[in-house]
């Protein structure tokens, strides 16, 4: 039924809900999950009347090389832990994306770009948060707002 899946994480416990419905979602269909997390780049100058030094600029660039890289790792890591967490049976076909940019609009600009069956987020519960607003909004096609743990008791 659903082929493939898109999971966007926030790598908080909030999304460890969603991750594990994707999984099984996929896992029930053989098909592959998709597992994004976006974040938003750092600003460059705090007024518009601040200059460009060069020596800001490489700065920038070496903290956006790191910090990609370590959210990339965090977010492998994430994926393996949950699917760890479901068994030996959940061995299914997973593809981890990072992107820089706005939550919202990526997600849907991902789940577009890969013709995802259905999209799967997490929720602090109501009211739904600004990214989830949107991406309801936005995505034309079904999205599965999963409850987490830290509105679960």
């Amino acid at each position: 039924m659903f082929n493939r899946v898109l999971v966007a994480t926030d790598l908080t416990a909030t999304s460890r809900p969603a991750l594990v419905l994707g999984a099984s979602l996929v896992q029930a269909s053989s098909g592959t999950l998709f597992v994004v997390h976006a974040d938003e780049l750092p600003e460059t100058a705090k007024h518009w009347l601040t200059p460009f030094y060069e020596e800001d600029v490489e700065a920038l660039r070496a903290f956006v090389e790191r910090h990609g890289s370590a959210l990339r790792a965090r977010l492998t890591a994430e994926i393996a832990e949950v699917l760890g967490s479901l068994g030996p049976a959940a061995a299914v076909a997973t593809e981890p994306i990072f992107r820089w940019g706005r939550p919202a609009d990526t997600i849907v600009a991902e789940g577009q770009r890969l013709g995802a069956d259905v999209i799967v987020t997490g929720t602090r519960g109501a009211p739904v948060g600004r990214v989830l607003e949107r991406v309801l909004l936005t995505a034309g096609r079904p999205v599965l707002a999963v409850p987490g743990l830290t509105s679960m008791r």
